[in-house]
């Protein structure tokens, strides 16, 4: 290219023949002008402009056109100007050398075609958008790949400045990359050397914005510079996706409501983790990075199903496990992800303790309202409810009086412990026990008892006064509930834990309520049987006598009768002894009706069938 940085370049297909010509006339007049003048061969080698500028841009073609030019020249001037000098072996040598000079110009131009037009191919399929800019930090060249990306046409590009193409928001860190660039430059030996790369928004001929990744270098024994550069819109908008994807997935990692581990499968350390499990294990979870799997994972790894999770003090927590098998850069890894079950192993437990208390309730009343004695199922009664809520003690108090002070008293009638050989707490020693002289300290609970209400819960949280109680004991925990007989408070039925403050479950006290109502329906039952065999017996003593009177009566009028077999008794004597009798059965009658209303009236226990019985 013979104008690569000026508008002629556009037109250097016709300028570049007009040249050729140009300068031939130029040559030939001059050297006409010149023998005109007695001057010969001076300006004959004005004739080499043109046979090298045909060697040189038209190669074969150019040399073949200025050798038979040089050759008809020759003729002419042997024919016409032969008398001036212009012999035959004057001017074949300088046909010849001219000749010679342009073969050698057109084979060099053929190398140098190929040169540029194997740099041409490389520059063109490249694979990335290329431009040159020169010193006056215009484009200099332009690749096929810079017109595509760019909108532009290559004619277009040639000459337009670099600035041109940058977007305005990133003009200032382009000329900073440049800056950077000469001073790189400016220290290097050769300046083919420095090489900086840099993110710059381009900007296109349909002014659509482009990211790209720019690299910018000399080119050798040159000033110009090389910029290339690729679209990377594409792949930043991919990253940007991957990378709120990620961060889609980051957040859903750490949110999640279970603890995930990543376990490496050749180290065995972990290699990230979320913040449940980070906060189930009790560390932060930097902390917990790169650390053992084991440490904190108790069982093998790879293995499902119920496991443990240490923490970080030691604490060992069941935890439902699932693990699997994942590709995580290029390395085996193990996600294993976990869910605290201490509460559902707790919920199921205390379901099951609840189960084992009803179930035992339930044999209990078959057996407590079915005796006559209720007092000889409460052993086993006890024994059962102890056994299914994991209790040290259970004992069953009845309310009384203390005849010494004649204050309300708590009666032990019966007592089980799990441990037969354990010493007894002072107060279990004790039968009775006055919980406002005695137990001074627990004056509260009667009120609470009283009124239908528990104590529950562990020793440590009762009230400091209500701690001396217990005091010499081992009981870590309890549970008392008031046992009622139809609507009178009657006694306690009463729970311990030693060494462990467990923690009673709603359930659980509920249960508890449940067994201290049967015992108190077979209380009240008791009672009920108690009273009817008293009013029974009251009746039946009632009766008795008066019975006793009318058939005296009777046995004296058939005596009278018997007696008097031959003698006329007056009919109107017997009646009038009947009747004296049947008034006698209806007094009796009447007084029976007036005790049974009176004795229905005091007494609220008596059932309702029975109540009717008795007086109507």
């Amino acid at each position: 290219m013979m104008f690569p940085d000026s508008g002629f370049r556009n037109y250097e297909k016709y300028l570049i023949p007009l040249l050729i010509l140009g300068t031939t006339i130029v040559a030939l007049g001059v050297e006409r002008y010149a023998i005109s003048l007695g001057f010969y061969f001076v300006f004959a080698n004005l004739l080499m402009i043109p046979g090298v500028l045909l060697a040189y841009y038209y190669t074969e073609r150019g040399l073949v056109v200025f050798t038979c030019g040089m050759v008809a020249l020759a003729l002419v001037f042997l024919t016409f100007f032969g008398g001036y000098g212009y012999e035959l072996h004057v001017v074949a040598p300088r046909v010849a050398l001219f000749v010679i000079i342009s073969a050698i110009v057109a084979h060099l131009s053929m190398r140098l075609k190929e040169e540029k037009q194997k740099y041409a191919s490389i520059f063109e399929r490249i694979g990335t958008a290329v431009i040159i800019r020169n010193q006056d930090e215009r484009i200099a060249m332009a690749n096929r790949q810079a017109s595509e990306l760019l909108g532009y046409s290559e004619d277009e590009l040639i000459g337009r400045p670099v600035t041109d193409l940058i977007a305005e928001e990133d003009l200032p860190t382009a000329r900073v990359l440049d800056d950077r660039f000469k001073k790189m430059a400016i220290s290097e030996v050769t300046p083919v050397h420095p090489i900086v790369n840099e993110d710059l928004l381009f900007v296109r001929k349909d002014r659509e914005i482009r990211d790209t990744s720019v690299s910018m270098g000399y080119m050798p024994d040159s000033m110009n510079v090389i910029i290339s550069f690729s679209d990377i819109t594409e792949k930043k908008q991919a990253k940007l996706l991957l990378k709120e994807h990620e961060e889609y997935l980051r957040s859903i990692f750490d949110t999640a409501l279970v603890g995930i581990i990543i376990v490496d499968t050749e180290t065995q350390k972990i290699v990230d983790l979320n913040n449940n499990a980070a906060g189930m294990i009790g560390l932060p979870a930097e902390a917990i990075k790169g650390t053992d799997c084991h440490q904190y994972l108790s069982t093998p790894e790879g293995e499902n199903g119920d496991n443990k999770l240490i923490t970080a003090s030691g604490a060992v927590v069941p935890v439902l496990k699932t693990v699997s098998k994942i590709m995580l850069n290029g390395r085996k890894h193990l996600l294993e992800t976990f869910i605290d079950v201490s509460d559902i192993k707790e919920a199921l437990e205390e379901i099951e303790r609840r189960g084992a208390v009803l179930e035992v309730a339930s044999e209990s009343a078959d057996c407590l309202l079915k005796q006559s004695e209720w007092k000889k199922c409460i052993p086993k009664t006890l024994s059962g409810i102890g056994n299914a809520l994991m209790a040290d003690r259970v004992v069953l108090y009845k309310k009384t009086i203390d005849q010494n002070t004649g204050v309300t008293a708590m009666e032990q009638v019966h007592l089980w412990r799990r441990d037969e050989d354990k010493p007894l707490p002072d107060y279990l020693q004790t039968k009775l026990l006055s919980l406002s002289k005695q137990c001074s300290c627990l004056k509260r609970w009667e009120d609470v008892f009283s009124n239908g209400e528990s104590i529950v819960g562990a020793v440590s949280t009762l009230p400091e006064e209500e701690q001396i109680f217990f005091k010499n004991s081992t009981d870590a925990s309890i549970a008392i509930v008031p046992i009622f007989a139809g609507e009178e408070w009657w006694g306690l039925l009463g729970f311990t834990t030693e060494v462990v403050e467990h923690e009673w479950a709603k359930a659980e006290i509920d249960s508890l309520s449940l067994a201290a109502g049967i015992i108190g329906s077979a209380v009240e039952r008791d009672n009920t049987y108690t009273m009817l065999l008293a009013y029974i017996r009251e009746g039946s003593l009632r009766l008795k006598n008066p019975v006793d009177f009318i058939t005296q009566n009777l046995v004296e009028i058939i005596d009278e009768l018997e007696g008097a077999e031959d003698e006329e008794v007056e009919m109107q004597y017997i009646l009038t002894q009947l009747k004296i009798q049947v008034k006698n059965a209806e007094q009796i009658i009447f007084n029976l009706r007036e005790l049974n209303q009176a004795i229905v009236g005091m007494s609220t226990e008596i059932p309702e069938d029975f109540r009717t019985f008795l007086t109507q």
